[in-house]
């Protein structure tokens, strides 16, 4: 046998008892594998990514935007709505997590919710 071959060994025969793969051509194989696999990556995340909502719980609307998985949250402008100020940004609808700009990153797609405290008389 040369030593640039693979030969599996069944003693038991059946399809694959004769197979013979030289290396150069199994690593060529795997090489064009991996190159797919980048190039599915690279197109996949250029046009990809996680779309961003703002629901404004009354508030003026904010347009929503794309991001890609890891990126920040640029902070939106700020809604306004007659009688209340504006509480900040939340990522459940009952307003207890607060999403910090500086820290949280999308990894999905989401919404975020508009906290608003009443202004006093």
């Amino acid at each position: 046998m040369n030593r640039d071959t693979v030969q599996t060994k069944n003693e038991s025969g059946g399809l694959y008892r004769d197979i013979r793969v030289s290396v150069r051509g199994l690593n060529g194989f795997i090489f064009v594998c991996l190159l797919l696999l980048l190039l599915a990556t690279v197109v996949l995340t250029l046009q990809g990514g996680y779309t961003v909502s703002f629901y404004t719980n009354g508030g003026t609307p904010v347009d929503s935007v794309r991001l890609r998985y890891g990126d920040d949250i640029p902070f939106p402008p700020v809604p306004e709505r007659t009688g209340y100020r504006f509480g900040g940004w939340y990522i459940d609808p009952d307003l207890t997590m607060r999403w910090n700009f500086a820290e949280d990153h999308v990894k999905q797609e989401t919404v975020l919710y508009a906290a608003w405290i009443p202004e006093q008389k």
